[in-house]
């Protein structure tokens, strides 16, 4: 027969990162050697303005450690909305900015 849906409950795709934010983590790779202390501040202010459920984890690479250091960020726990990912992406780069599901 013809293929059918059955759902409990439909969700607006846009709604869902809002709704499952503390079930995400965001992670930043950062490269000391291309960061200046206004990249940092710029960081910092994005983070108080999108304050949210989303833990903020950071890999740092440095020259002068053979390979990066994990950190988790209690301080900042964001919302992951369209407007923090873009303002980091132009601070960091596109490809160092993602989201990662803590359930599996």
């Amino acid at each position: 027969g013809e293929p059918k849906i059955i759902a409990n409950s439909l969700e607006r795709v846009e709604n869902l990162r809002e709704k499952f934010q503390n079930k995400l983590r965001m992670q930043i790779l950062l490269h000391t050697e291309q960061l200046t202390r206004s990249d940092l501040e710029q960081m910092a202010k994005l983070f108080q303005a999108h304050k949210g459920q989303t833990t903020v984890s950071f890999r740092v690479k440095s020259a002068a450690g053979p390979k990066p250091l994990n950190m988790t960020m209690r301080k900042f726990v964001v919302d992951p909305s369209n407007e923090l990912l873009k303002g980091l992406r132009d601070i960091v780069g596109k490809s160092s900015v993602s989201l990662m599901n803590l359930s599996g």
